[in-house]
């Protein structure tokens, strides 16, 4: 036969372990913000603004030449993550970071449909995320005016790198929240299984569940009762000897 939950039960079993899932839950969070404070280090952003146009002066640039500098973002971006770039902003580092340390740091965004982009780095203190900006956006112009030339080159700095102390991660909030989920489903789940392994007979309606017909209750006696129960049952037996002799 199938066990089903009602609602009704489970608010009883909820009920029942209410301390339990409330202490997890709070236990949880806590953890969950120790944990954040303690093993997760800070990290701080910095973001750089930069826009390709055209280096003649032309009061109005032809669609054909937006698009064309629009589309040469994606050219930018892909040289900002080539390895001799990176290793060129490592070695300016002083190696602090290697190649494939600073690819997992930095972002290259776009807006849609703009001339304009930004990069950004992400690092453990503020000023070294600036630096690593500065340094990816001085390397990137120096890259081309190489390519193209010092006279052609189509890149504008329109905000240097920023200085954020705000960090960006971790959020203590969002730890918390995590770790009380946890904590909560967690004590749910052992509420439900401890209850749902419970065979013991709690009361009528658990014996009509399993169809089965309630013939009477044996009831517990306590210590006294059990003393008193004996003491009668030997007088009892010392009174039927007596009459038998």
């Amino acid at each position: 036969m199938e066990n089903e939950i009602s609602l009704i039960d489970l608010f009883k079993i909820l009920k029942k372990y209410l301390f339990v899932i409330v202490s997890s839950t709070l236990l949880g969070a806590v953890l969950a913000g120790l944990f954040m404070f303690l093993l997760v280090d800070s990290q701080y952003s910095s973001r750089a603004h930069l826009m390709v146009s055209q280096t003649n002066n032309q009061e109005q640039l032809q669609y054909n030449e937006v698009q064309t500098n629009i589309t040469l973002i994606n050219t930018y971006s892909d040289i900002i993550y080539t390895d001799q770039t990176l290793q060129t902003v490592s070695n300016q580092l002083d190696g602090i970071y290697s190649p494939a340390e600073l690819r997992d740091m930095i972002t290259v965004e776009q807006q849609p449909n703009s001339q304009v982009f930004y990069i950004q780095a992400t690092a453990s203190y503020p000023e070294n995320a600036q630096t690593i900006v500065q340094t990816v956006t001085d390397v990137l112009i120096d890259t081309m005016k190489e390519i193209y030339g010092k006279d052609d080159i189509k890149l504008n700095v329109i905000s240097p790198a920023t200085y954020n102390p705000n960090k960006v991660s971790p959020s203590l909030p969002l730890y918390i929240i995590i770790g009380a989920l946890m904590g909560l489903a967690l004590s749910g789940t052992y509420a439900l299984i401890k209850e749902s392994m419970d065979s013991r007979v709690r009361d009528d309606e658990f014996v009509q569940s399993l169809g089965l017909t309630n013939l009477g209750a044996v009831f517990e006696m306590s210590g006294t009762e059990l003393d008193n129960s004996r003491i009668s049952t030997q007088r009892r037996s010392r009174s039927s000897k007596s009459r038998g002799i």
